[in-house]
């Protein structure tokens, strides 16, 4: 099959896979766990090349529990002081390693919570943006946040691809351009556009600044990617996806925007 004609298929159903997660409470939690332990997955499969160390098990137990326990304060009204619960498997993996006979303890160990702070908290904070009034789940932000991060993609290689010819970053990413970024924020500004004309109830000046956030957080989280596969030489985190390459790969944006939109809504909201 043509591999745009694969790309256009996944991307068609991985989108609505996503929009329908988004739209109803509850699964934007099942499907975003999913996301995150496949995620994880190719994460540590990446970072340990040579071999996994024998505790891994612990560190998955770990990044799956704050993600459910963040699901049930948020979902199930849970109250926010279980969310500390996560330390006690976080812990365990400190004093896992004196079992473990590696050679570089503290490197595997500084790995394995990398993932968890890496991918784990960024999805557990993009579920978040559903709750951040105080009347239960509202998709509008999620929504917006994912459609915003779509709307950068496809600017950005739009213009990129047609005009683009000064680099961005290219020690790291060499097909980037300034031409590109422009383009990921026009789109995005369009589609924040339409949010402040549907959801006038939060203020154009909210939908815009968080597309701008999108857009710049969201590059810098491709570049950091893009840099942490270079430093191992693969050109794509997997191969789940057909065309688009692994879960990584699809979200890479996400990891460094979403703890700053968060953030931002918090804040200003």
């Amino acid at each position: 099959m043509n591999n745009f004609v694969t790309r256009v298929i996944t991307a068609t159903i991985f989108g609505a896979l996503c929009l329908a997660g988004i739209y109803f409470n509850g699964a934007i939690h099942l499907l975003f766990l999913l996301f995150s332990v496949l995620a994880l997955k190719e994460f540590y499969g990446l970072i340990f090349v040579d071999k996994k160390p024998n505790s891994i098990g612990l560190a998955y137990i770990t990044g799956i529990l704050f993600f459910i326990l963040n699901t049930l304060v948020l979902y199930a009204s849970l109250p926010l002081k279980y969310l500390s619960l996560a330390i006690v498997p976080l812990l365990l993996l400190f004093i896992n390693e004196l079992y473990q006979l590696e050679e570089f303890p503290f490197s595997t160990l500084a790995k394995k919570i990398l993932g968890i702070v890496y991918v784990i908290v960024p999805f557990s904070l993009f579920c978040a943006l559903g709750y951040l009034t105080n009347n239960g789940y509202h998709y509008e932000f999620p929504l917006g946040f994912i459609l915003f991060l779509w709307a950068s993609d496809s600017g950005g290689y739009l213009l990129g691809i047609t005009i683009g010819k000064h680099r961005l970053f290219e020690r790291v990413s060499p097909k980037k351009s300034w031409e590109g970024l422009a383009g990921s924020i026009l789109l995005s500004l369009c589609t924040a556009y339409f949010f402040a004309r549907f959801f006038p109830e939060t203020p154009a000046n909210i939908w815009y600044t968080m597309a701008i956030l999108v857009v710049i957080f969201g590059t810098l989280g491709d570049l950091v990617e893009s840099l942490f596969k270079r430093s191992i030489n693969i050109k794509d985190s997997g191969s789940i996806l057909p065309g688009h390459g692994g879960v990584l790969d699809r979200f890479d944006g996400l990891f460094m925007a979403a703890p700053i939109v968060y953030t931002y809504l918090l804040l200003f909201l």
